[in-house]
């Protein structure tokens, strides 16, 4: 007869090999993790600024703003809110896009405390970028460049200014 089990040598063996894999593979795949989280919030951003842009060509105008305090300043914010401007000069909230629970966004501009889009989908002295950081990244940041046109990129940089 003929013994086709393992022994307990053999398991101790395995076990301490896949100990060994998971040891480097957790570290690489919860950067991946925040990797793709950044990159996906830099994503939502960019089409949520050719969405304002296109909104503005159509409405006449339209601000982009912090989501959590509205357009009289620009904090660290989880959110991002666009609003129009209503024809008795109040602005009314058009679209409004969280981002990821570690993600923070900040609004580097020349002057002004939002984004303003005109009716030519122009961001006329309101150039700047919003710099996207991840509360686990150490070494990863984006940045989401406008220029005055309205156009915007994405660009990868260091977290020195997060």
């Amino acid at each position: 007869m003929k013994n086709t089990g393992v022994t307990l040598l053999e398991l101790l063996i395995t076990l301490a090999i896949a100990a060994i894999l998971l040891t480097i593979a957790v570290p690489n795949y919860q950067r991946f993790i925040t990797q793709q989280q950044l990159s996906h919030a830099s994503q939502q951003l960019l089409s949520l600024l050719y969405y304002a842009r296109q909104q503005a060509t159509l409405e006449g105008s339209i601000r982009v703003c912090d989501g959590e305090i509205g357009c009289n300043d620009f904090q660290r914010p989880g959110a991002i809110a666009l609003y129009t401007e209503t024809p008795n000069g109040t602005l009314q909230l058009h679209r409004w896009q969280p981002f990821h629970p570690h993600i923070s966004v900040q609004w580097r501009r020349f002057r002004g405390d939002h984004l303003y889009f005109n009716a030519q989908g122009r961001s006329v002295f309101s150039n700047g970028h919003f710099l996207l950081c991840h509360e686990r990244s150490s070494r990863l940041a984006h940045k989401v460049v406008l220029n005055w046109s309205g156009r915007a990129r994405i660009e990868t940089t260091d977290t020195q200014n997060c």
